[in-house]
């Protein structure tokens, strides 16, 4: 189903208009999307006087480490790579897990569908939460809440 989807969407979805605008795209084309938009920017002309400054090289990796960034970049790339890591043992051992305990293979099933729809809902509540009281104090809570749950669950038999 998401090949099929994504198929559906390539051929369905425009380019973005930054997108086409810097590749030099035909402005009838950029008008056209913009006029689906609001019918106010589907003027060609509008679109024929755009700056070409968005124009950008690309740029290798290793400008990633370059001028003060490896911290930042090694920083970003941790939590990202142990959250992978997470999510891979979850997954994969979580069934296993609960067999061992003598539940059966359903509960297994049962909660990978769980956390995987949890994951879902949680990424659109914890967006609202974050619109609503900012970041830093959703991150913060989530974290002590997580923490809490983590040592309840070693101290679960």
């Amino acid at each position: 189903m998401p090949l099929a989807l994504s198929l559906v969407l390539i051929l369905m979805l425009p380019e973005s208009v930054r997108f086409l605008e810097v590749r030099g795209a035909d402005h009838r084309e950029i008008a056209k999307i913009m006029a689906r938009i609001s019918p106010d920017l589907a003027s060609p002309e509008l679109y024929q006087s755009l700056s070409r400054e968005d124009r950008r090289k690309p740029m290798p990796v290793k400008h990633l480490f370059t001028e003060g960034r490896a911290t930042g970049t090694i920083l970003l790339w941790i939590p990202y790579f142990m959250n992978l890591l997470i999510l891979y043992f979850v997954v994969s051992w979580l069934p296993s897990l609960l067999r061992q305990a003598d539940l059966p293979v359903k509960a297994g099933i049962t909660a990978i569908i769980l956390f995987s729809g949890g994951g879902i809902v949680g990424s659109f509540v914890e967006g609202y939460m974050m619109n609503r009281w900012g970041m830093f104090a959703v991150m913060l809570a989530e974290f002590v809440v997580s923490t809490l749950l983590i040592v309840s669950l070693a101290f679960s038999t």
